[in-house]
């Protein structure tokens, strides 16, 4: 549902919740937070009924409970951060729960967010409170609601932190005043930690984070604008695409989901990856990319990753010209790396045909890239 349907959805429910006829009330929709307990406690939409999970695992435990009783045409609405998790929910509550009314917000918050600043200003929003997000700013406040109960002193904050004891470093709502007595730690034991460590020489030293005034037009636009930058191979590999294949350059990967597919490698357990469908080597290259950075954070020192062990993307595909492109251009990225320099020899595919051994399977060690 786009972020100014759900809004106005939001109202009508409101205005069912508060009709004297019974009947209407039972009509208005279920509308459930798909988030964690920690994200709910400073942030929800007016009649949204938080799962309280600690991890989203549990979700689907608590939605047996909660609409055991439930027909299952009964309207459902659902919602969470970015959009992401409550795409799961949605089809376990179709497919696995049957029911045949369950909608969720597209983009989550952070697009209802945007869409309310950018096309209705005026409307009053029906999130309250503070959005926790995934980045250095911890939570974006959308109304001055104060829902969260502060760790410490138990008054009302709409403040997101993390402890500052690196050994903690637990997600906790806490008020300015605690955040300041406390330098920014959870408990006194913490503090202590804290008081003995570098931490307590900078806590209050930092400077805020000066706001920055680029406006980003899409979703995409923004994720790019925080991300690293591709290297400029990912260009001449779609351009090799289109020449070669053509008809399948639709199946290249975006920049925003390169930069996806390499964050997620690089989180991956030593930099592992099983990539099914690797056409011309575009997200392969993205894996590798990843798979390098793993290497590095893990500090892998074997000489070089095996079936076995240490980092190690495999890639399979059957269209036998896609693993010939995507073999020259996997060449090239071990050779040259994704700059200017691999770049440059991968342009020079384009007119000397398809290059590279046909097989159905190849195997890339990522040790031998230079990235």
């Amino acid at each position: 549902m786009p972020p100014l349907e759900w809004h106005q959805t939001l109202k009508e429910a409101r205005e069912a919740r508060a009709s004297p006829d019974e009947k209407v009330q039972k009509n208005a929709p279920l509308i459930f937070d798909c988030r964690n307990d920690y994200e709910t406690a400073v942030g929800v939409f007016e009649g949204a009924d938080p799962l309280d999970t600690e991890n989203f695992r549990e979700s689907w435990g608590v939605f047996a409970d909660k609409l055991k009783d439930t027909p299952k045409d009964a309207p459902i609405m659902t919602y969470c951060t970015g959009g992401i998790r409550c795409v799961k929910v949605g089809a376990y509550l179709t497919q696995e729960m049957g029911f045949t009314n369950v909608s969720r917000l597209a983009g989550g918050i952070i697009a209802y967010d945007r869409a309310l600043n950018e096309e209705a200003p005026d409307e009053e929003p029906m999130f309250k409170g503070t959005n926790y997000v995934f980045d250095g700013r911890v939570g974006r406040q959308i109304t001055d609601d104060a829902l969260g109960d502060c760790i410490t002193c138990q008054s009302k904050t709409n403040l997101l932190s993390n402890c500052m004891n690196a050994n903690c470093h637990r997600r906790m709502v806490q008020c300015d005043s605690c955040r300041e007595s406390y330098l920014g730690s959870c408990s006194d034991a913490c503090k202590n930690r804290v008081v003995n460590s570098n931490s307590a020489n900078t806590f209050f030293e930092r400077e805020s984070p000066a706001k920055s005034n680029v406006k980003y037009e899409t979703l995409d636009d923004y994720s790019l604008g925080h991300s690293t930058d591709p290297g400029d191979l990912y260009d001449e590999i779609k351009k090799n695409t289109a020449e070669y294949m053509g008809s399948g350059l639709h199946m290249i990967s975006d920049a925003m989901q390169g930069r996806l597919l390499c964050n997620i490698a690089s989180m991956a357990r030593e930099g592992r990856v099983l990539e099914i469908g690797g056409f011309t080597g575009y997200a392969t290259c993205c894996f590798l990319e990843g798979s390098a950075n793993a290497a590095d954070a893990i500090g892998f020192s074997d000489g070089h990753g095996t079936r076995e062990k240490g980092p190690f993307v495999m890639s399979l595909e059957r269209d036998g010209r896609a693993i010939d492109i995507a073999a020259s251009h996997l060449d090239i990225m071990t050779k040259y790396g994704v700059g200017s320099d691999g770049a440059k020899q991968a342009s020079t595919l384009r007119g000397e045909g398809s290059t590279g051994k046909s097989s159905l399977l190849f195997l890339v060690i990522v040790e031998t890239i230079s990235c």
